[in-house]
């Protein structure tokens, strides 16, 4: 069996706030873009491995998620022969070097800290995936 239908994008985030920033980002760069929320590093675990998963065009990913947290999901995603091509951008509160460190040996494809500020935050969001939805787009319509 093939891979699931999966949304453009998928932002694995427990917070509510955080999340509908992402997805406000992301939906200006490209308003036709479907974006699904996770809210659990066991849910993104789930949907994203096994030959059944969601193959997103990118995943962004919080670390501090509850049941298992976000290294866990990005060790899992790309030890999956499945899903390990899968870009992944690390979004997090945490400039910890220890957690920055760890998702690079993980093989995160960029590592992000959220600003506080709004503005910010979308700011950072949308110049960390445009360059890659873009050349998505670019390759299925040119």
């Amino acid at each position: 069996m093939g891979a699931a239908h999966a949304a453009d994008v998928i932002v694995v985030e427990d917070n509510d706030n955080d999340a509908r920033m992402t997805v406000m980002a992301l939906k200006k760069i490209q308003p036709s873009l479907t974006v699904q929320v996770i809210v659990d590093g066991a849910l993104a675990v789930e949907a994203l491995t096994g030959p059944r998963a969601l193959r997103p065009r990118l995943v962004f990913l919080d670390l501090k998620l509850p049941k298992i947290g976000g290294l866990e999901v990005l060790r899992a995603i790309k030890a999956d022969p499945t899903s390990s091509g899968l870009t992944v951008m690390v979004l997090t509160s945490s400039d910890e070097p220890k957690d920055v460190a760890r998702a690079h040996e993980l093989r995160c494809d960029r590592y992000l800290c959220k600003p506080i500020d709004m503005h910010e935050y979308l700011q950072v969001v949308r110049e960390a995936a445009t360059p890659f939805l873009m050349s998505a787009v670019c390759h299925a319509g040119c």
